[in-house]
């Protein structure tokens, strides 16, 4: 990637791998660990974000839907630092500045607060809160379908990154979703993929490109500013 970030600042009591995972989400990139531990870094399927496909329904032998609430919370804070340095008085000033959000559809007391992953000037943190918690609602539920064939209808084999259009009254879906995993096995003699499909917003890369809001019911936000000696 040749594109150089101009600027990567660590913020206040941010882990390494906080940061690692900060810089890969702006640039969409998935940071992995392997069973040894080492770091793999890599990118989305090349179709991410092109235009849906839309799934045969008569094509899927089986299908589930799942939700889990471990990684939801009810209130989602998000914090920013911007620095400044005063010439005058030799030292820098840091801007600390938050926003939060609320989801009213966890009824404990579970908050968390997140480090803003862009620049607090380039977009609002109430907009970056927001984001935040579309992701984790947006990954809590997780749809799972067998698909016969190993081609989708495209006429390329399914691969994660894919945007797929499912409608399916049963389970009352109807909307387009990613695919965060295939896997292809074989069945008596017939192959047969099977599909996880989430959300889109579990996968965006940028509060700027967020447009639907599921979460937002109440927001706040606050500034505190502090210096320093450098």
């Amino acid at each position: 990637d040749t594109d150089r970030i101009p600027r990567f600042d660590l913020l206040s009591g941010e882990l390494a791998f906080g940061a690692i995972d900060r810089l890969c989400q702006l640039r969409g990139w998935n940071p992995t660990t392997t069973p040894s531990g080492a770091l793999r870094i890599s990118r989305r399927a090349r179709n991410y974000g092109a235009r849906a496909v839309t799934l045969d329904m008569s094509s899927v032998v089986s299908r589930e839907y799942s939700a889990s609430v471990g990684d939801l919370h009810s209130q989602y804070t998000a914090v920013s630092q911007t620095y400044a340095f005063d010439s005058g008085d030799d030292i820098t000033r840091t801007t600390a500045e938050h926003a939060t959000v609320f989801d009213p559809n966890v009824g404990r007391y579970r908050p968390i607060v997140l480090h803003s992953p862009v620049a607090a000037k380039s977009v609002s943190l109430e907009r970056v809160a927001d984001w935040l918690a579309n992701q984790r609602v947006a990954a809590s539920e997780r749809v799972t379908l067998d698909v016969v064939g190993a081609i989708g209808p495209n006429g390329k084999t399914w691969a994660p990154g894919w945007s797929v259009y499912v409608r399916d009254p049963a389970m009352s879906l109807d909307g387009i979703y990613t695919v965060a995993s295939s896997r292809l096995t074989v069945r008596s003699e017939s192959v047969v993929t099977q599909l996880q499909l989430v959300w889109p917003e579990s996968y965006s890369t940028d509060p700027r490109d967020s447009k639907t809001t599921r979460v937002v019911v109440k927001k706040s936000g606050g500034r505190s500013r502090s210096a320093y000696r450098i």
